[in-house]
Protein backbone atom coordinates (compact mmCIF):
# COMPACT_ATOMS: atom_id res chain seq x y z
CA UNK A 1 0.00 0.00 0.00
CA UNK A 2 1.27 3.56 -0.63
CA UNK A 3 -0.09 6.73 0.59
CA UNK A 4 -0.32 10.56 -0.89
CA UNK A 5 -0.37 13.28 2.23
CA UNK A 6 -1.15 16.89 0.65
CA UNK A 7 -1.63 19.55 2.70
CA UNK A 8 -1.93 23.52 1.88
CA UNK A 9 -1.14 25.67 4.77
CA UNK A 10 -1.23 29.50 5.05
CA UNK A 11 0.47 29.75 8.66
CA UNK A 12 2.27 26.08 9.29
CA UNK A 13 -0.81 24.61 11.18
CA UNK A 14 -2.10 22.26 8.45
CA UNK A 15 1.90 21.52 7.51
CA UNK A 16 2.12 20.04 10.89
CA UNK A 17 -0.75 18.25 11.38
CA UNK A 18 0.02 16.16 7.76
CA UNK A 19 3.48 16.03 8.91
CA UNK A 20 1.95 14.02 11.97
CA UNK A 21 -0.41 12.21 9.83
CA UNK A 22 1.99 10.94 7.49
CA UNK A 23 4.18 10.13 10.72
CA UNK A 24 1.58 7.78 11.73
CA UNK A 25 1.23 6.38 8.57
CA UNK A 26 4.49 5.35 8.27
CA UNK A 27 4.48 3.82 11.69
CA UNK A 28 1.70 1.21 10.14
CA UNK A 29 4.57 0.14 7.80
CA UNK A 30 2.63 1.96 5.17
CA UNK A 31 4.87 3.93 2.23
CA UNK A 32 3.92 7.47 2.16
CA UNK A 33 4.92 10.61 0.52
CA UNK A 34 4.13 14.00 2.15
CA UNK A 35 3.91 16.63 -0.50
CA UNK A 36 3.02 20.73 -0.04
CA UNK A 37 0.57 21.32 -2.02
CA UNK A 38 2.35 24.14 -3.17
CA UNK A 39 5.30 21.77 -4.89
CA UNK A 40 2.76 19.67 -6.40
CA UNK A 41 2.51 20.48 -10.00
CA UNK A 42 1.57 17.07 -11.61
CA UNK A 43 0.98 14.58 -8.97
CA UNK A 44 -0.94 11.77 -10.65
CA UNK A 45 -3.44 10.39 -7.40
CA UNK A 46 -3.84 7.19 -9.19
CA UNK A 47 -0.50 5.78 -8.10
CA UNK A 48 -1.40 5.44 -4.44
CA UNK A 49 -3.77 3.79 -2.47
CA UNK A 50 -4.75 6.12 0.22
CA UNK A 51 -4.73 10.17 -0.40
CA UNK A 52 -5.22 12.53 2.47
CA UNK A 53 -5.87 16.01 1.48
CA UNK A 54 -5.92 19.11 4.30
CA UNK A 55 -5.92 22.48 4.22
CA UNK A 56 -6.22 25.38 6.42
CA UNK A 57 -9.28 27.33 6.44
CA UNK A 58 -9.40 31.38 6.60
CA UNK A 59 -12.88 33.07 5.92
CA UNK A 60 -14.32 30.01 5.31
CA UNK A 61 -12.16 28.82 1.99
CA UNK A 62 -9.01 26.37 1.79
CA UNK A 63 -5.89 26.92 -0.05
CA UNK A 64 -6.21 27.07 -3.52
CA UNK A 65 -3.31 24.66 -4.00
CA UNK A 66 -5.00 22.09 -2.40
CA UNK A 67 -8.26 22.80 -3.95
CA UNK A 68 -6.45 22.22 -7.51
CA UNK A 69 -5.25 19.40 -6.33
CA UNK A 70 -9.01 17.83 -5.29
CA UNK A 71 -9.73 19.34 -9.18
CA UNK A 72 -6.98 18.37 -11.06
CA UNK A 73 -7.69 14.20 -9.48
CA UNK A 74 -11.34 14.47 -8.96
CA UNK A 75 -11.84 11.36 -11.14
CA UNK A 76 -8.80 9.32 -9.53
CA UNK A 77 -10.07 10.56 -6.46
CA UNK A 78 -13.21 9.18 -6.80
CA UNK A 79 -12.08 5.58 -6.52
CA UNK A 80 -9.73 5.60 -4.22
CA UNK A 81 -9.74 5.49 -0.18
CA UNK A 82 -9.76 9.54 0.77
CA UNK A 83 -9.31 11.63 3.94
CA UNK A 84 -9.54 15.08 4.25
CA UNK A 85 -8.84 17.36 7.34
CA UNK A 86 -9.04 21.11 7.94
CA UNK A 87 -6.67 23.54 10.42
CA UNK A 88 -9.10 26.38 11.62
CA UNK A 89 -8.25 28.39 14.27
CA UNK A 90 -12.07 29.39 15.17
CA UNK A 91 -13.39 25.86 14.72
CA UNK A 92 -13.81 25.31 18.68
CA UNK A 93 -15.52 29.04 19.14
CA UNK A 94 -18.34 28.64 21.11
CA UNK A 95 -20.25 31.62 19.13
CA UNK A 96 -19.29 29.68 15.96
CA UNK A 97 -22.42 27.78 14.93
CA UNK A 98 -22.61 24.52 14.00
CA UNK A 99 -24.97 24.83 11.18
CA UNK A 100 -22.70 27.60 10.02
CA UNK A 101 -19.98 25.51 9.89
CA UNK A 102 -22.32 22.43 8.48
CA UNK A 103 -23.16 24.98 5.70
CA UNK A 104 -19.47 25.96 4.31
CA UNK A 105 -18.74 22.17 4.58
CA UNK A 106 -21.68 21.40 2.26
CA UNK A 107 -20.94 24.69 -0.21
CA UNK A 108 -17.48 23.28 -0.95
CA UNK A 109 -18.68 19.64 -1.36
CA UNK A 110 -21.11 20.67 -3.87
CA UNK A 111 -18.21 22.96 -5.97
CA UNK A 112 -15.73 20.05 -5.89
Amino acid sequence: MKALVVYGSRYGTAAEIAEEIARVIKEEGIEVDLRDAKSVKDSDASLYDLIVVGSGIKMGKWTKESLKFLQKNKKSLASKKVAIFVSCGSANEEKADLKDRKSIWMKWLKKT
